[in-house]
């Protein structure tokens, strides 16, 4: 059997020859992702190609906005890479400051766009009207590529992922509880955007030739809302009618979308069942999560095929006995019946890769190959 056929069958929650193992982040067949480049990588890059079923994390276009007037500015101190970017808009300016570092890869973000309340209405002040008609000829033609070795997965956000990433996180919490009719029309205004941008995506995915039917879209953002953040209550005001309608209009299309929230979901989960999901990633244990895997697939296991839930943090700094044990431990949970793709819960950032984790990923994969057949 085929990763494609396997993945596939794992999403209408039925049993293939074996469950389907994913490297989240790493993905083998995207030669041009800095995982591919780094020569620490090589032999997990290799290894991921050749053992497990790529869910190829393809980036959508970005939208070009009408009045969207932007200035950055770089400089270097030390090893840092610092950059100021300004949104100039009708009502004043915004400004935010980032950071990043050589040998990791990600970014910090040392000061936000929005300090206030009130900056709220110079964001929205910008004219936000979509100019460009987005071009999705590549994402054809990395599914194309892909063939048989997987299925691809563009990403978009939800409106608390926008809203909740322009402010300082505890001020964002702060204002959500103290003028949430505030911060509620904010999201109104950012969802309204968001799904014009996503019916284009969509429309110009047909166009392409992108086979949607075989598409999984993953949705980000809620994990902003979920406890002991926000409770199940703003969980409800702030997230689930806006992904349902994102879901909604992706079913349309006849694809799928995978419901993407690190943290506490227990107490949400039913929420989370409201918006109608495909999938739900990355089901993170107990204590970092709040409710086992065996848990999550006696209650929704029958409808939503689980992404997870192996902790990156297991992969970095446990024994080889450590994730064995964990990797057989979620295989008891989850297998039985299908609709479970084992997989880590994030992937490493640092260049050189450790030795260790080069090491525990083996043992994940070897011994998910182990335990995984049906």
């Amino acid at each position: 059997m085929t990763s494609r056929e396997r993945l596939l069958l794992a999403l209408d929650n039925k049993e293939a020859d074996r469950v389907p193992i994913c490297g989240y982040e790493l993905v083998g067949w995207n030669m041009n992702d800095w995982y591919n480049q780094c020569a620490s990588y090589k032999p997990l890059m290799d290894m991921i190609r050749e053992k497990t079923d790529c869910v190829y994390m393809a980036p959508l276009p970005r939208a070009v906005f009408r009045g969207q007037k932007t200035t950055a500015e770089t400089w270097k101190e030390g090893n840092s890479t610092f950059t100021k970017t300004t949104y100039h808009t009708p009502k004043g300016d915004l400004s935010s400051l980032s950071r990043r570092d050589e040998d990791i890869y990600t970014t910090w973000t040392l000061e936000h766009f929005l300090k206030e309340i009130d900056d709220i209405d110079k964001y929205l002040s910008m004219d936000w009207s979509q100019e460009d008609i987005p071009d999705l000829t590549e994402l054809a033609e990395v599914q194309k590529n892909l063939g048989e070795k997987g299925i691809v997965l563009p990403s978009i956000a939800d409106p608390i992922c926008e809203g909740a990433e322009l402010f300082e996180m505890s001020e964002f919490l702060v204002f959500a509880m103290t003028d949430t009719e505030k911060i509620k029309s904010f999201l109104d205004a950012i969802h309204e955007r968001q799904m014009f941008y996503l019916k284009s995506v969509l429309d110009a995915g047909v166009r392409a030739g992108v086979n949607l039917s075989e598409c999984l879209f993953r949705l980000c953002g809620p994990e902003y809302a979920t406890p002991p953040y926000l409770s199940p209550e703003f969980f409800a005001l702030l997230v689930t009618l806006y992904v349902k309608d994102a879901a909604d209009l992706i079913h349309q299309y006849g694809a799928k979308i995978r419901f993407h929230s690190h943290g506490k979901i227990g107490k949400v989960l039913d929420e989370i069942m409201k918006t109608e999901p495909d999938a739900i990633d990355p089901l993170e244990p107990p204590p970092d999560g709040d409710i086992e895997l065996g848990e999550v697939k006696e209650k929704i296991g029958e409808k939503v095929c689980l992404f997870g839930n192996l902790e990156l943090k297991l992969l970095e700094h446990g024994t080889s006995d450590n994730v064995r044990d964990f990797v057989i431990k979620s295989m008891r949970q989850a297998k039985k019946g299908g609709g479970f793709v084992i997989m880590p819960t994030a992937a490493p950032i640092n260049d050189p890769l450790a030795p260790k984790t080069l090491e525990n990923y083996r043992v994940f994969i070897d011994t998910a190959l182990e335990y995984g057949w049906y």
